[in-house]
C-alpha cells in the first residue's frame, strides 16, 4: 500500500512537471513571429530561482526515478490495477497505461541524455568574450535562424584548414570545442536552449521520435492523473468519474497540440 502511495505521489509530481514544460516549450516555436521572447523570459526567470539545482533534483529527478522504477516493478509483475466501475474500458486503460509507460521509461532516458549531456550547451570564451556555444547541423537553414534571432555561427577547423564560408563563422580559439563542428554562439543561455530546440528540429528522425514522445506522455500523463484522483479518492461517484475522464481526455487533446506545436512549427519553418 505505501509503495503504491508512493508510485501515485510521484506520478502526481511528473504531472505538474510535465504541464508546465511542454507550457514552456510551445512557446518555443515562436521564435519566427516574435523571437520566442516569452519562451526566453520563463526560462530566464526559471533560472533565477535560488537552489534551482538543488530544488531539480529533490522535486523532479528524485520522484521521476521513483515513479519509474516502481512502475517498471508494476510492469513486469503486471499487478497494478484500478477498479474504476465506469463506461471507460478500464482494461484498455491499463494496457495503454503500459505501453505508453515502457515509451516513456525509454524517451525520458534519452531526452535527459540529449539535453543534459550530448546537446548541452558549452560554456566558452573566444577573443575573451564569454559565449555559450550549441552544436549545430551547418546548413541554409541555421543561417536563417541565426539571422533572426542574432547569434554568431562558427565553424572550429582542423589546423590549416580555416576557411570563411559565411558572414557568421569566425576562427574559434577554445580547445573545448569539437574541429570540424558548427557551433551557434550565444551570450543569453535561455537563447542557447532554444536554439538547442531549433537545432534538434532538423532532423525529421528526432521530429518522428519526439511526436511518438509527446503523443505518448500526453496520455499517460492524463490518464494517470485521472486514476490518482481515484486512487486518493478525491472523486468517488460514478458521474464525478465519468465528467473528470471527459476533462482528463480533453486536456490529453489539448497537450497533443502543445506538443506537437514545438515539434512541427520548428520544423517546417526551416524547411
Amino acid at each position: 500500500m505505501i509503495l503504491r502511495r508512493v508510485f501515485s505521489i510521484t506520478g502526481f509530481i511528473a504531472v505538474i512537471f510535465f504541464i508546465q514544460h511542454l507550457f514552456i516549450n510551445f512557446f518555443s516555436s515562436f521564435w519566427l513571429i516574435n523571437k520566442a521572447k516569452y519562451f526566453i523570459s520563463m526560462i530566464t526567470f526559471y533560472h533565477t530561482i535560488i537552489g534551482i539545482k538543488y530544488l531539480e533534483i529533490v522535486f523532479i529527478a528524485i520522484p521521476f526515478i521513483l515513479h519509474g522504477l516502481i512502475g517498471l516493478k508494476y510492469m513486469i509483475k503486471k499487478r497494478y490495477s484500478l477498479k474504476t466501475d465506469v463506461f471507460y474500458d478500464q482494461q484498455k486503460g491499463c494496457v495503454f497505461q503500459r505501453i505508453t509507460a515502457w515509451i516513456l521509461l525509454i524517451g525520458i532516458a534519452l531526452h535527459v541524455l540529449q539535453m543534459r549531456f550530448i546537446n548541452h550547451p558549452i560554456k566558452t570564451q573566444i577573443n575573451n568574450e564569454k559565449y555559450f556555444a550549441v552544436k549545430v547541423k551547418k546548413s541554409d537553414k541555421i543561417y536563417k535562424v541565426a539571422k533572426k534571432l542574432n547569434f554568431k555561427i562558427l565553424e572550429k577547423k582542423a589546423p590549416n584548414k580555416i576557411s570563411y564560408q559565411k558572414v557568421h563563422i569566425m576562427q574559434n580559439e577554445d580547445s573545448i570545442l569539437e574541429t570540424n563542428q558548427a557551433y551557434a554562439l550565444t551570450k543569453n543561455s535561455s537563447k542557447a536552449l532554444l536554439i538547442v530546440i531549433i537545432n534538434n528540429f532538423q532532423s525529421k528522425i528526432m521530429v518522428f521520435l519526439y511526436t511518438v514522445y509527446v503523443i505518448a506522455a500526453s496520455f499517460h500523463v492524463f490518464n494517470g492523473l485521472w486514476l490518482f484522483l481515484i486512487s486518493f479518492k478525491i472523486i468517488k461517484t460514478d458521474i464525478a468519474k465519468k465528467n473528470v475522464l471527459k476533462i482528463c481526455m480533453g486536456l490529453v487533446f489539448l497537450y497533443f497540440i502543445f506538443g506537437l506545436s514545438a515539434i512541427w512549427v520548428n520544423f517546417l519553418t526551416m524547411l
